[in-house]
């Protein structure tokens, strides 16, 4: 009798911070999952190292320079368009500052990371709407092709 009495005290007790603790648990755990979602690969060392040993990744992270001169575009009314370049490698992104002139005159630094398979430009207008893409091959464009001083590419609409 007085062990029912003493188990249903102390139970009654421990109840509340044993469900507090069971519920941080359970967003530690959450939280986990989420950035279990969120791990690539690459983002360890060792198995950066082992992809580039066994030949599945060409080439190591590199910082890449581009020189925006100038975008010429056609448009269909004499306004000026406001508009911005934008290049993505994998999870990075740099963009030029807005211009209405198109004539931009700006480097952009870009890290690569190994393993990215493109380098994607594009020519965005200034509600950030894609007005025309290019695709660069990140091996055969850019990492083989002798030093180029410049280089124009016509990008799809």
């Amino acid at each position: 009798m007085i062990s029912l009495l003493l188990n249903g005290m102390m139970g009654g007790l421990l109840r509340g911070p044993c469900m507090c603790f069971a519920g941080v648990v359970a967003v530690v755990a959450m939280c986990g999952c989420v950035k279990c979602l969120r791990c690539r690969l690459r983002d360890c060392a060792c198995c950066k190292r082992l992809l580039r040993m066994l030949g599945h990744d060409e080439f190591e992270d590199f910082e890449l320079m581009i020189l925006v001169h100038e975008a010429m575009f056609l448009t269909t009314s004499n306004t000026k368009l406001t508009t911005v370049v934008q290049v993505t490698a994998g999870a990075h992104v740099v963009r030029t500052d807005p211009n209405s002139n198109g004539i931009f005159q700006q480097p952009l630094h870009l890290t690569v990371e190994q393993g990215a398979e493109t380098i994607v430009v594009d020519l965005l207008d200034n509600h950030n709407r894609v007005l025309a893409t290019l695709s660069l091959d990140t091996v055969a464009q850019v990492l083989e092709p002798a030093h180029q001083t410049e280089k124009l590419f016509g990008m799809k609409q």
